[in-house]
């Protein structure tokens, strides 16, 4: 524990606050620079996962995106490294288990993460240099990389805007969902700087001049304007010398310019209307957003930043939704969904119904305002705000993030009070608000809510978007216009220049970092490496003949479960029904509860509990696998014999009785599977392609692809027409799949979860039948080939792939060092830098399966031609040993990500259950290590072999498709 003094002196800091927090198992230390102003907020606390961010203040004044692109822009060379990108160096060359900087609505973050002392070093220098003394200052072809530029590769060619932010937000502004939330600050705050695009309206973005792009840094990116966090274990006084002698001691105190204004309440009812882009094809009936807006106090008030979070889900997102049903019921669309936005100033709440007609928004507020005037005056179900309640408390003391670090999440939440001077524990330590929120157990607490921030609110807004046919082509026509006008109005030698300009620009894209600027970047040796791989024993057992699969492993008595009942024997005809089974289950009514009592018992009994679909290659090549119908579950210790009896009785008695329900449910999933259609394209077309070429990728597609997605569009009709036949299907299914005999048993926890476990499983009731818990399955391909799926967004997700002879090139250790050097050099430079598009790579399985990736891309035949054109980046690979080294460091990275005793524990079983010994993964990982520049030549004929049999499929723009007619085998509307 450290011994500092208040107030006293060190390094340059002056050290002013210290409090325990004893929620997050921490004690935060705040410190100011002397001489700067610079703010430091030091987590201390046994993490060796340590964190180190460095964020600005940085409200827009405009729709330009400057701060987005100034966020891509310091990462593109620095006085200490002059290089191309260091960033990309680091990505490919470091250990860290977080890198990545981030733009928000006021703020920017620069945020790393390692285990490994020198290599957090090192993050840390490259970074603070980035921030400090980027080349953007003095290289204005940064911004025409990374934001935007004309091109014009020939004096007869139109000109057009190129840049890889502008394409970004390209595809962002795709989204009907996107352009609804960013409506949403506009509406609510047309006086402050939340009523701009921090991330840049494409329409604004060619107005950012070079000159501004600079004056924008000088005057945001100063050290006065600066906090700074780091988190875990470290020496944070050797950390204060190092930025106060490095950084911080060059700069002086300068005056703070970028408070943000509260908004004042806008009185009356602000109503705003926006369009998004469809298809010619589709109808714009029952395609409209309507949401309803409200600004909730003010970002201090720690009881509400908690409790809005809590009313959210009461709200809108539990099963039990009160305002969710009474919208659906309304028929005035057939999704409904809450935004609860509390990382601004002034925090804002939304409520949202999808595929709406705007001509119903009279009614839709009717609904809204008696729904919450009715749960003010009789009151919320008790049950629904203790399971509410429950389910928060339990992730808060979990504080499971996944592969986040826990000091970033750390820093992201102190930011969201410490950004605008308040104290930066306010929303990390939480027992009083959590006992302060429990009174709404006893008391109208919520409903208190309701009525002062809803229902009496000063300071709300109706956003309404509707799709239009024209606004494609208006907006096409339009920067088309802009674009032939500013070339009519150059002289034919500033034409001449332009097109100089623009082969400029490419070579200085093409330039390759010499090797001697290269190690000017700081990077750990291949003997700070650790060689040996990391085991995660499983002990085998049986309890009452199941399967039981344990790793033990400390988890502050909190039991995580999984129940695992193959399927192997599922007819292909039923898996679309048994990918559906995953949302029907739990969210019906059973024999023991309605739909809503049963959501509330969950989150009481259980911290959280899913149903899925899960798929099992094991590692040898083969046709056939395995599938499961998983439910996972986590469940305190006390509480794991009443969990697993409560979750098994769910499998036995879920009735599939209600029609009105299932209807509700299948149009909910269909609302979100497009939505994800339109923030993730490159995934809807990687998992298309693989099912072209694998019979495991064409079951996925069906349980949850594009083919699943056309079951859901042709299931609406048949609910309607033939309901009996869909509920016995679904009922004789699930009685099918849940028999004890199917069954397997995965536990992570300490020895005495075990025993509790085991003894639950003694009293488990399930059905009994002759199927296996180890069958496996085949399946057929995909009859369709090489398809474009035509939308409406502005940009392209181009995928290429295919499947090689595993037996001819088995996969290796080498193989995972190829990803690592395709995507962060190959593709970066070819499909980023040069094409524009937001992201490339390439991923490659065990099974064979390889596949290259676009992600917001311009272009479609260009980047297919890249993809081509690997086998002669390979042949001609060459790469020094301190490169190579490089590129195993990176790789090796990516493999030894810290991971929580529950993924410790997942990790644990899926090794197991696809055969792979420590001896397996010791030996990819010494090809890993020993990997040459020779072995990634010798993979040149792979490529060669690969790509003549390759598939491809385009998930994007309709005309951009059309334009390529002759690339694909097929086309259809999404």
């Amino acid at each position: 524990m450290l011994d500092l003094q208040l107030e006293a002196r060190y390094h340059g800091f002056i050290y002013q606050e210290r409090e325990e927090v004893e929620e997050i198992k921490s004690i935060t230390h705040v410190f100011e620079h002397e001489k700067t102003g610079a703010k430091l907020l030091y987590f201390e606390n046994d993490d060796t996962n340590k964190v180190f961010s460095i964020s600005f203040r940085t409200p827009p004044e405009d729709d330009t995106g400057v701060f987005h692109i100034l966020e891509h822009s310091v990462l593109c060379g620095s006085r200490k490294y002059p290089l191309k990108e260091p960033f990309v160096e680091l990505v490919k060359g470091s250990l860290n288990t977080f890198l990545n900087a981030m733009t928000f609505s006021d703020k920017t973050m620069y945020p790393v993460a390692s285990q490994n002392d020198k290599d957090f070093h090192n993050l840390m220098d490259v970074y603070l240099d980035a921030v400090f003394h980027p080349l953007l200052t003095e290289k204005q072809s940064i911004l025409k990389q990374e934001g935007w530029h004309y091109e014009l590769n020939s004096a007869e060619e139109p000109i057009e805007y190129k840049g890889v932010v502008y394409n970004e937000m390209k595809g962002v502004f795709s989204s009907p969902e996107q352009i609804l939330m960013r409506s949403i600050q506009k509406s609510l705050f047309p006086d402050t700087p939340y009523r701009y695009e921090s991330g840049g309206d494409p329409i604004a973005i060619p107005e950012l001049t070079y000159d501004q792009f600079v004056k924008d840094y000088q005057r945001f990116y100063n050290a006065s304007n600066s906090f700074i966090t780091l988190a875990g274990d470290l020496d944070i006084l050797e950390k204060l010398a190092f930025l106060d002698a490095e950084y911080l001691s060059e700069f002086e105190k300068v005056e703070n310019t970028t408070a943000i204004p509260y908004q004042l309440a806008l009185g009356d009812l602000h109503e705003e209307v926006k369009e998004y882009a469809v298809l010619p094809t589709e109808s714009l009936d029952n395609k409209s957003f309507l949401s309803l807006n409200y600004v909730i106090s003010d970002i201090f008030d720690a009881e509400n930043y908690f409790a809005l979070d809590v009313l959210e889900y009461i709200l809108l997102e539990s099963s039990a939704a009160p305002l969710k049903q009474a919208l659906l019921d309304a028929k005035l669309g057939n999704d409904v969904f809450g935004m609860y936005d509390n990382g601004i100033l002034q925090p804002l709440f939304s409520i949202v119904i999808k595929n709406a007609n705007a001509s119903d928004k009279e009614r839709f507020q009717e609904v809204v305002r008696e729904t919450l005037q009715k749960l003010v005056s009789e009151g919320i179900d008790k049950d629904l705000i203790e399971s509410a309640i429950m389910l928060k408390e339990f992730q808060l003391r979990e504080a499971d993030f996944g592969s986040m670090p826990k000091g970033l999440i750390y820093s992201m939440r102190a930011m969201d009070s410490w950004l605008y001077e308040g104290k930066p524990a306010t929303h990390l330590a939480y027992e009083k608000t959590l006992t302060a929120v429990k009174q709404g157990l006893h008391s109208p607490y919520f409903e208190k809510l309701i009525d002062r921030y809803f229902l009496n609110s000063l300071h709300q807004s109706l956003v309404i978007v509707e799709p239009s046919h024209t606004l494609a082509d208006e907006t096409n026509a339009n920067v088309t216009a802009e674009l032939n006008a500013f070339k009519t109005s150059l002289s034919e030698q500033e034409v001449a220049d332009l097109v100089v300009a623009t082969a400029d620009l490419k070579a200085q894209q093409e330039l390759v970092d010499d090797e001697e600027a290269l190690k000017k970047l700081p990077m750990l040796t291949r003997a700070d490496l650790k060689a040996e791989a990391t085991d995660y024993p499983l002990s085998l057992t049986k309890s009452n003949d199941i399967p039981v699969m344990f790793y033990e492993a400390d988890t502050n008595k909190i039991a995580y479960i999984a129940l695992m009942f193959n399927t192997s024997h599922v007819a292909k005809a039923d898996v679309p029904y048994l990918g559906l089974l995953e949302d029907l289950v739990g969210q019906l009514d059973t024999s023991s509860y309605n739909y809503s009592e049963l959501s509330n018992e969950l989150n009481i009994v259980t911290g959280g509990t899913s149903f899925y679909n899960s798929i099992l290659s094991e590692k040898a090549p083969s046709e056939e696998f395995q599938t499961y119908f998983t439910v996972k579950t986590k469940i305190l210790q006390d509480e794991v014999k009443n969990g697993l009896a409560f979750v098994t009785k769910i499998l036995k008695e879920t009735l599939f009785t209600d029609k009105k329900r299932i209807t509700e449910i299948v149009q909910i999933i269909k609302s979100r599977i497009e939505m994800s259609m339109n923030q993730a394209g490159h995934n809807i077309a990687a998992a298309r392609l693989g099912s072209y070429i694998e019979p495991l990728s064409n079951y996925s597609e069906d349980i949850r692809g594009l083919g699943f997605y056309d079951f859901i569009c042709d299931l609406t009709t048949k609910l309607e027409t033939d309901f009996e036949s869909v509920q016995e299907r679904f009922t004789n299914l699930l009685a099918d799949i849940i028999s004890v005999e199917a069954l397997s048993i995965s536990v992570t926890g300490d020895h005495s979860i075990y025993q509790e476990v085991t003894q639950a499983i003694e009293a488990l009731d399930l059905n009994h039948s002759e199927r296996s818990n180890n069958a496996n399955r085949s399946y057929e391909l995909n009859e369709n080939s090489n398809e474009g799926l035509q939308t409406s967004s502005k940009v392209q997700y181009v995928v290429k792939g295919g499947k090689l002879d595993n037996k001819k090139y088995p996969y290796n250790g080498h193989i995972t060092v190829l990803k690592k050097i395709l995507s962060y050099d190959y593709l970066w430079n070819q499909v980023r830098v040069l094409g524009g598009a937001y992201g490339a790579g390439f991923v490659m399985q065990e099974n064979g399966k390889w596949l290259f990736w676009s992600y917001r891309d311009p272009n479609l035949p260009e980047t297919l031609a890249v993809y081509d054109k690997v086998v002669d980046y390979l042949r001609t690979f060459d790469a020094s040993d301190y490169e190579m080294t490089k590129y195993i460091i990176g790789t090796m990275g990516g493999m030894d990500m810290p991971l929580s005793p529950r993924q410790e524990g997942a990790r644990a079983v899926a090794r197991h259950q696809k055969g792979l010994t420590v001896k397996d993964i010791q030996k990819t990982r010494d090809e890993i290590l020993s990997t040459t520049a020779e072995d990634i030549r010798e993979m040149a004929q792979m490529f060669a072999d690969a790509l003549e049999d390759a598939k491809i499929c385009v998930f994007g723009n309709n005309e951009k498709i059309q334009e390529n007619i002759d690339l694909f085998d097929s086309v259809r509307d999404i």
